[in-house]
């Protein structure tokens, strides 16, 4: 899947998708924004993650494994952060940022702001990061906890004009030519003829990082 398919699937189709054709839209989301500042692309998966009447976890990253997960139960429509997908993809933007600061703090990655890169290898020092549970203002103050909201929050505000330009971009006949090209398979099949087409993730240490949604008029916490 590319990136501008990618964004088309995050507008009005996104709650029609497959749990596993949702991961991999943000998984075309995530190769592209690791190109995007030349990382390592992180494998996203669906997990379930922690949700209670206190909050829901909606992603974490994993530096040992390198991995990202995406709380799979607010992928139901009916679920608290399901009806769209702005909320999943932005954890997906977060916990990917999350991926870079990792690759920068192990010099595995370039940053252009060495004080912000020597912030971030401190804040992700074994005992160095504070967990939301620990201390939910020092989580939220945290140097690589306010880079990833902040880069979530403007990134997926450009991928909005992205999927606009892109929704421009697609053909006028677009719905008519998908109608016509169904009715066509139905009545090539009934006529018997062959048809074949070709995040809650205990962050204690530094092991983990994630991004979460608390119930109430705080909202998301990430």
């Amino acid at each position: 899947m590319t990136y501008q398919e990618s964004l088309l699937l995050t507008g009005s189709e996104w709650t029609s998708l497959s749990d596993d054709k949702k991961i991999e839209v943000l998984q075309a989301i995530e190769n592209h924004m690791a190109y995007e500042s030349n990382r390592v692309s992180a494998p996203v998966e669906g997990q379930f993650l922690y949700t209670g009447s206190d909050g829901i976890v909606l992603g974490s990253y994993d530096p040992r494994s390198g991995r990202i997960y995406i709380n799979v139960s607010q992928f139901d429509p009916e679920s608290m952060y399901g009806k769209d997908s702005s909320t999943l993809v932005t954890a997906c933007l977060h916990e990917g940022r999350h991926a870079y600061q990792h690759q920068v703090a192990n010099g595995i990655v370039h940053h252009d702001d060495p004080n912000e890169a020597a912030a971030w290898r401190e804040n992700l020092k074994a005992g160095n990061y504070i967990s939301f549970e620990e201390n939910p203002r020092g989580y939220y103050e945290q140097p690589v906890e306010v880079d990833a909201r902040e880069f979530a929050a403007s990134r997926y505000k450009e991928m909005m004009s992205e999927r606009l330009q892109a929704e421009m971009d697609r053909p006028a006949d677009y719905s008519s030519a998908k109608d016509a090209f169904e009715i066509q398979t139905g009545n090539t099949m009934s006529d018997g003829g062959d048809f074949a087409a070709d995040y809650h993730q205990n962050a204690g240490s530094s092991a983990f990082v994630s991004s979460a949604a608390i119930d109430g008029s705080e909202g998301i916490h990430q």
